[in-house]
């Protein structure tokens, strides 16, 4: 367990600090002390006050870095929406967007899914929601990375 926000390497220069990280154990060698070189998802709680920062800026910057998946988490109208990676284009195409009382799946992971049912009535902030899904994530054995924590399974 690490506390401390977790810095992600986009490319030489360019660091972000996503809600939640994710890694599978294959990359585990991207895993440093001070930050983390790349991820395969990344995962953001759209900011009530600069939503296009995650919508549009955080969406351009991961996809130039060639992270395969992000997912945006969007408490203003409770919606997930999962981005996959086309890589020959170089850009996120929606792989699906899921109102709370559907199941968000996701494209990489394998058998990995999210009932929003309930789940956003029990988001109390920002801070909540990594919590959450760090959780989910480590029931499901991936290597998961949040600000405050690093969990490795």
């Amino acid at each position: 367990m690490v506390t401390a926000p977790l810095r992600l390497r986009l490319w030489d220069g360019k660091f972000r600090e996503p809600d939640i990280v994710f890694l599978l154990a294959q990359h585990a060698d991207r895993r440093g002390n001070n930050y983390w070189r790349g991820a395969d998802l990344v995962m953001e709680v759209v900011s009530e006050d600069d939503p296009d920062r995650d919508l549009v800026t955080k969406r351009v910057e991961y996809a130039q870095a060639g992270i395969c998946e992000y997912w945006l988490l969007d408490p203003r109208d409770r919606t997930v929406t999962v981005l996959a990676l086309d890589a020959a284009a170089g850009e996120y195409s929606v792989a699906g967007r899921y109102a709370q009382s559907e199941t968000a799946r996701s494209v990489l992971l394998d058998g990995f899914s999210f009932e929003g049912r309930g789940s956003f009535r029990r988001w109390a902030g920002k801070d909540t929601v990594p919590i959450l899904f760090g959780t989910l994530l480590a029931r499901a054995g991936i290597l998961a990375a949040r600000r405050r924590v690093v969990q490795v399974t």
